[in-house]
């Protein structure tokens, strides 16, 4: 701009320099959205779907959490996010086979796909929240779940796993630590499984030498209680779980590498005993050697189911 222009309107330079600048993206997102109780009308938007320029990939962000609809719908929450993922997935097909929202048809009823908006953000991330913001109440309650999970988790396999999944298949990375509800003789309850959805039920731990082999082993001990919990209480036989534990051993190089080597000769013998243990309560038993190979083992599953 001239300096004569400016001054026209009494304007200075340095204040036009401080202006914000115009968002680098633009992208366009609708609102995935579920009816949670049939012909009631009441709709609940559970994801939203963005596209941005040609030669972008297509987005679908949860506006939910397996720990949100457990809260609020107890246990029927797991019901709608199965729908959820279900239509997510289905949208997702859709928009990379052809790059628009038109012509889409929910895969299951009582799905519907609502307005498309423009928005406009430095980032898809940031669009993503000012959508969530814009149209998903639970959004919020969602954060702060996911955030409360984040402090509380004491497992750094599902951790270092769920970081792995988020690279390797985002769309299954807020399956690990789910409160499962179930009911225990007339009380409604939560069970937490390490890794949930509408195919699988896993828990998984490691195991590897060390002076902690002992608390390894009680605390895979107590992962196969927790599962056989879940399917003594229907929470597998509704949902029709395949209920699998997943212990992370490491391989011969890295217990090489390992400054703590202690308990070593014991390794084996617990890991027999794990096997049948597992075995013994008809779980399916597996071992990876890192966090990667879990994600990659579980993609496999699903992906088989």
């Amino acid at each position: 701009m001239s300096e004569d222009w400016l001054a026209r309107y009494g304007l200075r330079n340095d204040i036009i320099e401080q202006f914000p600048e115009f968002p680098e993206l633009t992208a366009f997102w609708a609102p995935i959205r579920v009816e949670p109780i049939a012909m009631s009308g009441e709709l609940l938007t559970v994801a939203v779907a963005i596209i941005g320029e040609p030669g972008t990939k297509p987005r679908i962000i949860s506006a939910l959490s397996d720990d949100v609809m457990a809260a609020v719908f107890g246990v029927h929450g797991m019901s709608l996010m199965g729908i959820a993922r279900t239509a997510s997935a289905s949208l997702l097909d859709h928009l990379q086979r052809t790059g628009d929202f038109a012509s889409w048809l929910p895969p299951v009823t009582g799905v519907t796909l609502g307005p498309v908006e423009e928005g406009q953000g430095d980032s898809f991330d940031e669009i993503a929240k000012q959508a969530l913001r814009a149209c998903a109440s639970l959004s919020a309650m969602t954060e702060a779940f996911r955030t409360q999970a984040k402090k509380s988790e004491q497992n750094r396999l599902v951790t270092s796993m769920r970081k792995a999944m988020a690279v390797l298949a985002p769309e299954l990375s807020d399956r690990f630590h789910v409160p499962v509800p179930v009911t225990i003789r007339s009380t409604q309850a939560s069970v937490y499984c390490d890794y949930f959805s509408s195919n699988l039920a896993i828990n998984m731990c490691s195991m590897g030498p060390g002076r902690n082999l002992q608390q390894q082993f009680e605390a895979f001990f107590s992962r196969v209680c927790r599962l056989d919990q879940l399917r003594g209480n229907d929470a597998l036989i509704e949902h029709n779980q395949k209920p699998h534990i997943l212990l992370a051993v490491p391989d011969e190089e890295a217990i090489d590498r390992s400054a703590d080597k202690s308990n070593i000769r014991f390794l084996p013998e617990k890991l027999v005993m794990a096997q049948d243990l597992t075995e013994k309560h008809r779980f399916t038993f597996s071992t990876v050697p890192t966090p990667e190979q879990g994600a990659r083992y579980i993609i496999g599953l699903e992906k088989a189911a």
